[in-house]
């Protein structure tokens, strides 16, 4: 199984501007997101996000996790609301959806993943655009994975991250 989330944050931390992601993306963080995104099997995300971006259309199935019924629900057929914990969701959308699970959540729903240990790569784009809300600090983020591959394409940053942290050290005692 694989859970990959997928992140963009401003220079400065910000994660959202004007209640979404969107205005953070640069070109090529775009183009790179959506060509991940078409190999999940389902998405994650959290009711804020559902209710500021945009995913009316998607290329697979949407798991809203919240505790009040999503309007998204309304907009896209193939979209779900489960008001479910991340483990019980991770394990529910491998069980429905199949193992290619994607997470596109916001900063607080993602920590919790990541505090989980429910994630298995973390792909996250620094773009040069700063004054949004919804800080969160990068070396938190990178913090939770002990293989980090960092690359540049143009303006934006970004950074491939896997083996969460206490991963290995599991494997090497079985």
């Amino acid at each position: 199984m694989s859970v990959i989330a997928a992140l963009v944050i401003g220079s400065d931390g910000s994660a959202r501007i004007d209640g979404g992601s969107r205005k953070l993306s640069t070109p090529i963080d775009r183009e790179r997101f959506l060509a991940q995104r078409r190999s999940r099997a389902c998405i994650i995300i959290g009711g804020n996000t559902a209710a500021t971006s945009d995913y009316d259309h998607s290329p697979c199935p949407v798991i809203v996790l919240s505790h009040k019924r999503p309007s998204l629900l309304d907009r896209n057929p193939s979209a779900v609301w489960w008001n479910l914990t991340p483990p019980e969701a991770i394990s529910n959308a491998k069980e429905k959806f199949g193992e290619e699970i994607g997470i596109e959540a916001g900063p607080i729903l993602l920590l919790e993943f990541l505090k989980l240990k429910l994630i298995d790569e973390l792909h996250l784009s620094v773009t040069p655009i700063e004054g949004g809300e919804a800080r969160i600090d990068l070396h938190l983020l990178l913090s939770f994975f002990s293989e980090i591959k960092k690359s540049e394409v143009n303006d934006t940053v970004f950074y491939q991250c896997s083996i969460p942290n206490g991963y290995a050290q599991k494997l090497e005692r079985n």
